[in-house]
């Protein structure tokens, strides 16, 4: 072979070389930014899923709050008003007989 084709020869396979390199190195790079654009997604997600549970928990609290003080105003009633607690207790009963009853 002369000179001019294995200089040749040897260019190519200098710039092949240089093209798998380069190659390399970009696959390293797209899976560095996959894994840090993944990472962020990840951390995202968990954000978005604990501002809700914290709403939701919020939500829960408050209302049961709201039950405690509506069962402690309601058991005040039936003390201040023994007799009247009574009757309404004893009308829900029969309304609710009657309903059962009626429905066979």
């Amino acid at each position: 072979m002369s000179e001019t084709l294995k200089s040749a020869s040897h260019d190519i396979a200098a710039d092949i070389s240089a093209l798998r390199k380069d190659i390399s190195n970009l696959s390293d790079t797209v899976a560095r930014l996959v894994t840090a654009q993944a990472d962020t997604a990840r951390e995202q997600v968990k954000s978005t899923a604990n501002a809700y549970l914290k709403m939701g928990t919020d939500q829960f609290n408050d209302a049961k709050h709201q039950i405690e003080v509506t069962a402690a105003d309601v058991e005040k009633r039936i003390e201040h008003h023994p007799y009247a607690a009574m009757a309404i207790a004893a009308g829900l009963g029969l309304v609710i007989g009657a309903n059962i009853m009626g429905k066979r």
